[in-house]
């Protein structure tokens, strides 16, 4: 099911414009499974493995691991052809270099066709201070938890948002909650005001149409031969 939201002030589809997406809705079906088998595919084969020395040069990569750097904007860190200068991936590595328990470090950056990947961090047991980075696409409910927390939405904000996705109304979303109505539509009230939307529809095109967009794009070009 898709649904399509517009501004109010463009007034409500009439029939020539239902008509028109009656016809393309094959070729828009086809192109969203387009997309979404590629993020898939994407998903499951780029993930990169990068070592950096004390000094941020690359001693090993990966096949992927340098066409990811590139990908993630690496240019913009680099100072010498194997070395990092200035950025997130540095402060990531320097993080985990002196991160004296051990554990890996991690953070979510977007690459130039908007893509987000996950990148973690963690010290080896080199005597020289190596730090291992792994690269991979970040997974759904990464970019979930990343998009509710740049809105400011409470954790119970952020439950009645997975229902209003799946389309259940406020008294079924009241029920799975163990809420009254009055308090879930309340909930929803500020969800919207957080997110700047002014439906349930825009409300959820919002929060997750954007990871889709870019390999939407790549399937649109692709159906049309562009």
């Amino acid at each position: 099911m898709v649904s399509l939201v517009r501004g109010g002030a463009d007034g409500p589809f009439d029939a020539v414009e239902v008509g028109e997406v009656r016809q393309l809705a094959r070729f828009i079906a086809r192109a969203l499974r387009s997309a979404i088998v590629r993020s898939e595919s994407l998903r499951s084969s780029s993930t990169a493995c990068v070592l950096f020395d004390r000094d941020y040069h690359i001693t090993q990569a990966t096949m992927e691991g340098r066409a990811l750097l590139d990908s993630l904007r690496a240019v913009e860190w680099v100072s010498a052809p194997d070395a990092l200068g200035p950025g997130v991936l540095r402060a990531l590595i320097t993080q985990a270099r002196f991160n004296l328990a051990g554990r890996h470090v991690e953070s979510r950056v977007r690459d130039i066709d908007g893509r987000w990947f996950r990148v973690r961090a963690a010290r080896t047991d080199a005597a020289d201070g190596t730090v291992a980075v792994v690269i991979e696409p970040a997974s759904s409910a990464d970019l979930f938890s990343m998009t509710m927390a740049s809105f400011g939405l409470t954790d119970r904000e952020c439950d009645i948002v997975r229902y209003l996705a799946r389309g259940l109304s406020s008294i079924d979303i009241a029920a799975e909650l163990s809420l009254s109505p009055h308090t879930v539509r309340d909930h929803v009230k500020a969800i919207l005001r957080k997110c700047g939307a002014s439906s349930r529809g825009e409300l959820v095109a919002q929060l997750f149409a954007d990871r889709l967009k870019p390999a939407l794009h790549r399937a649109v070009a692709y159906e049309l031969g562009m």
